[in-house]
């Protein structure tokens, strides 16, 4: 009898313990990844005790997640638009960001912050968002959201380039201002162009 009592027992223990491993397992599974934007933030604030560095660790991060939220949604009305000139500009926006990044990658791997590797979530549902309309309201939709990345990147940088007590991060900054603003200027022009639709 004590036999039988102590494999019911060991029995109901072992069940406890694989519903527990089947529980965890599965919040895992359900569990949203971090956005990397997010990550990069928290791992910057933990390594930078100076309110500078980590002033300029953030400015690398949002400019870093502009860029990439920039460049998945010019490859996306690459394939969604049938205007050529749009096409072209989203061509140019691809390009220049992807070297944007290249810069900004290189300055913070000396500097030994962190930076996001993927679009955040707020680009991803953008991304989403575009990705289910109609060639027209795409088009619309697409140049008011670079109209708006390229002013609050305009913002950004600026601040950055007069603000960061980091000489390379300043140049960076102050280097990639004209650029912004062309973008900002041709998004400007197509927006007007589509709002009138």
């Amino acid at each position: 009898m004590t036999r039988k009592k102590h494999y019911k027992t060991a029995f109901i223990k072992s069940t406890i313990v694989t519903a527990t491993l089947f529980t965890a397992m599965a919040c895992q599974e359900n569990k949203k990844p971090e956005d990397t934007k997010v990550v990069a933030d928290n791992q910057n604030e933990y390594n930078f005790t100076t309110n500078s560095k980590e002033n300029d660790a953030q400015f690398l991060v949002n400019a870093t997640a502009l860029n990439l939220n920039t460049i998945e949604l010019a490859q996306l009305a690459q394939q969604k638009s049938t205007n050529d000139d749009l096409k072209s500009f989203a061509i140019m926006l691809e390009k220049d960001h992807k070297a944007s990044i290249k810069e900004i990658t290189s300055l913070a791997n000396t500097k030994f912050m962190v930076i996001p590797k993927s679009m955040t979530d707020d680009g991803k549902t953008n991304f989403k968002d575009l990705t289910n309309l109609s060639t027209i309201e795409f088009e619309k939709a697409y140049t008011n959201i670079m109209v708006k990345e390229h002013q609050e990147a305009i913002i950004l940088f600026d601040k950055a380039s007069t603000e960061s007590k980091d000489q390379e991060i300043k140049a960076l900054a102050a280097s990639t201002l004209p650029k912004l603003r062309q973008h900002l200027d041709i998004a400007i022009t197509f927006q007007e162009k589509y709002n009138k639709k």
